[in-house]
């Protein structure tokens, strides 16, 4: 009776056993793929944080961003110490491109409000000298 008890028991202890192996085997494979996700968000994250120091070393160096920004970006950047330089002149010349197009766009805009100052000028003139001329008329008329 004791022989076959333990010969269950030993079946039992097999069998949880097996069952203890599979389950270990994918607590294993989701622990190695949840890390998989950490170091890839980890590398994105880093990626992310390099792209928004040039983009800001870009804004200070064109002169788009406040003055409280502007004590990090006094830093120069060099060749070794940002693995992003590569990313860094494209976009530095995407940049000044975006902030010529806006000054160009500013510039124009000035000069089409110059222009039309000066004709509301010139048509300010004509109508004061056409009030004068009429005033001028009907107090002649009046005194006629």
């Amino acid at each position: 009776m004791v022989d076959e008890t333990l010969a269950r028991y030993a079946c039992w202890i097999s069998s949880q056993a097996a069952l203890a192996s599979g389950m270990d085997q994918k607590l294993t494979a989701l622990s190695r793929r949840t890390a998989a996700e950490f170091r890839k968000a980890e590398a994105e994250h880093a990626d992310l944080a390099t792209r928004i120091g040039l983009l800001e070393a870009c804004c200070c160096r064109a002169g788009l961003m406040s003055s409280e920004v502007d004590v990090s970006c006094s830093k120069p950047v060099a060749g070794d110490e940002a693995p992003g330089r590569h990313i860094a002149e494209p976009l530095e010349q995407q940049c000044r491109g975006l902030v010529e197009d806006m000054l160009g766009r500013e510039l124009r805009n000035l000069e089409h409000i110059a222009k039309r100052h000066s004709e509301m000028e010139a048509d300010m003139e004509r109508i004061c000298q056409d009030f004068q001329n009429k005033l001028g008329a009907s107090c002649c008329q009046e005194a006629a």
